[in-house]
């Protein structure tokens, strides 16, 4: 008996370390798009004004 559960418990260790692991990396990821996401849409925004005020310039 003690055996079996000496195992469960080992398995439930395991379980829940690499479901914290899982969790953190799935963080990581969000963050991370979110971060690219808002880099692109300023690098866009800036982009944008550059050309119209080269537009601007050039008239």
């Amino acid at each position: 008996m003690g055996r079996c559960l000496g195992r469960f418990r080992r398995f439930w260790d395991r379980f829940l370390i690499e479901s914290k692991l899982y969790a953190t990396i799935q963080f990581f990821i969000e963050v991370l798009s979110f971060e690219t996401f808002i880099l692109t849409v300023s690098i866009s925004f800036f982009a944008k004004t550059f050309i119209e005020s080269k537009k601007l310039w050039l008239l």
